[in-house]
């Protein structure tokens, strides 16, 4: 399903991808605590906790690779394209009082900007609600600034433009907690030059 949010901006929406849900907490959350790029700040900048995801398992694999074929017949790529990835989790339970809108377009690792963003719902408390912090995910486009906000389902597979503004409401009461896969790509093209920036004092 693709919505369109603005001139500039749309998002899409997958949803009933498959997976096993209890194989996939249990491996995130062994991710979590081996991990040193485990962050759990609590803020409003870092909320919940978030894991950059460094193991390999057969079901991340399987996951990512389903991820990848349907981010190609959306957005035109062959599934054989290069491309970084980079993807991490989130959970956010009802202490999770933080959240605030960011964009994903800066790349740590690459000398070039992540062009798209993609969002993985695991797990969702039962209780989310229709009101303020109910738990859905929100984008504001700066074309608009009109906040639009999307009610997740557990199993739903949501893209969209790296630089486009967003945030998970928090979910004030929640009766679990809300864990999520998320990760930036940014395409490749082999025939280019990607020069490495060099400083200098002059």
């Amino acid at each position: 399903m693709e919505l369109q949010l603005s001139e500039k901006y749309k998002i899409n929406i997958i949803k009933d991808i498959e997976y096993n849900k209890e194989q996939l907490i249990k491996e995130i959350k062994f991710n979590v605590d081996v991990s040193k790029r485990t962050f759990e700040k609590g803020t409003e900048k870092e909320p919940g906790i978030q894991s950059d995801i460094l193991i390999q398992t057969e079901s991340l694999s399987k996951l990512k690779n389903i991820i990848w074929e349907k981010f190609c017949e959306i957005y035109g790529y062959e599934f054989n394209t290069p491309y970084h990835l980079k993807y991490w989790c989130y959970i956010s339970d009802e202490k999770n009082k933080h959240s605030g809108y960011h964009i994903h377009t800066l790349n740590d690792e690459l000398y070039l900007e992540n062009q798209y963003t993609w969002v993985f719902y695991i797990q969702l408390p039962t209780n989310l609600g229709e009101g303020e912090n109910s738990g859905r995910i929100l984008f504001r486009t700066d074309d608009t600034q009109i906040e639009h906000k999307i009610k997740p389902m557990e199993g739903s597979l949501i893209f969209f433009s790296a630089d486009l503004p967003h945030r998970p409401e928090i979910n004030l009461g929640s009766d679990k907690e809300r864990i999520v896969l998320a990760g930036n790509y940014c395409i490749l093209d082999l025939e280019k030059s990607y020069k490495k920036r060099t400083k200098t004092i002059l």
